[in-house]
């Protein structure tokens, strides 16, 4: 097991509210391909996550997983696309009862 820390920045794209831009995190790699951990979500609160992440290249990984600490539902999927330290992600928000899909894209420095 290794223990990881970081710091996420990230833009969110086509979402109607505001959203925390910082994220700095901490986390565990369980194996090669499975990790656990906490960050500072877009929401300003803690979210937890398992995700498994492949490599498909030195540079370009996905990661997909589950997250805790959105509004939209409690538990919820997370996907991440990722080249070198900058990532694209999919995101959702509820506004007045109307699902509205967006964009996450960030920069991810990992210790």
């Amino acid at each position: 097991m290794e223990l990881f820390y970081g710091l996420m920045l990230s833009v969110h794209f086509n979402l109607e509210r505001n959203y925390n831009n910082f994220h700095p995190y901490i986390g565990a790699s369980i194996t090669d391909y499975l990790s656990i951990g906490a960050y500072y979500n877009s929401e300003s609160h803690l979210s937890k996550f398992i995700a498994l992440q492949i490599d498909l290249s030195e540079d370009v990984s996905i990661e997909g997983g589950l997250v805790t600490g959105y509004s939209h539902q409690k538990i919820q999927p997370m996907a991440k696309l990722t080249y070198k330290n900058v990532f694209i992600s999919p995101a959702m928000e509820n506004i007045d009862g109307r699902d509205n899909v967006g964009i996450v894209v960030g920069l991810d420095w990992r210790y």
